[in-house]
């Protein structure tokens, strides 16, 4: 029996791979450009970054996996995340 968590079958072993994946992007970022370059970032800039790269790794993970689209924000108005679920 798969351990589902709620309807849009969300899994912890999905929600893992997300994170896998985001932290993965996040070191990359760490090491080949803020270190790299040396660059500063604000913890509002900071935020941002990490908040886009969570949406866009999680948008993308989660529709390859689910079989529908799961699309991020367009507009700080709107959710992080809208599952397409037809």
């Amino acid at each position: 029996m798969e351990n589902h968590v709620n309807p849009f079958r969300l899994t912890k072993e999905l929600i893992l791979e997300v994170m896998q994946e985001v932290s993965r992007k996040l070191e990359f970022l760490k090491i080949q450009l803020i270190e790299e370059y040396e660059i500063t970032l604000s913890n509002k800039n900071l935020s941002e970054i990490v908040s886009k790269i969570m949406e866009k790794s999680a948008s993308d993970i989660l529709t390859a996996r689910l079989g529908y689209e799961v699309k991020c924000a367009k507009s700080d108005i709107d959710s992080d995340l809208c599952f397409i679920k037809i």
